[in-house]
Order: structure tokens, then sequence, then C-alpha cells
């Protein structure tokens, strides 16, 4: 993944976690497709898994942009 698509799923995510906090329907749709994934009937794990996957794109390119990977390679 390059640097444009980290921040395009990163927005897609901000997006549906929006979507979600205003709508019911759309917090059913992504509290059942997390309780298909991670078999649990909690909203507290849906929000923790928009919470990590928008966080860890942003964090991904954080490290491409500030060169990082490139200073923990040798480790």
């Amino acid at each position: 993944m390059n640097q444009k698509h980290l921040l395009y799923f990163s927005a897609f995510i901000a997006v549906i976690a929006l979507l979600s906090l205003l709508s019911d329907f759309f917090l059913l749709l992504v509290h059942g497709i997390s309780q298909a994934v991670f078999e649990g009937n909690s909203t507290g794990k849906t929000y923790v898994m928009l919470l990590w996957f928008f966080l860890l794109p942003l964090i991904s390119f954080a490290f491409l942009k500030l060169n990082l990977t490139e200073k923990i390679k040798p480790y």
C-alpha cells in the first residue's frame, strides 16, 4: 500500500464511524459485521475495531512519511 491508499482507507473508516454514530442503521450494520467477525455482542468492540482500523493506517502513514521504517530496519 502506498501513502495515498493508507489515507483513503483511514478516511473511509472515519466516514463509517461517523455514520454509525449518527444513524442507527449504520450502527446496526457495523455492529452486525463486528459480531460476525469477532463473535461478540458488544458495541464497545465495534468502536474499538473502528478506532483500530482508523489509527493503524495513520500510524503507518506517519512511519512512511518520516522514513522511520529505514531507521528501525536493522532491529
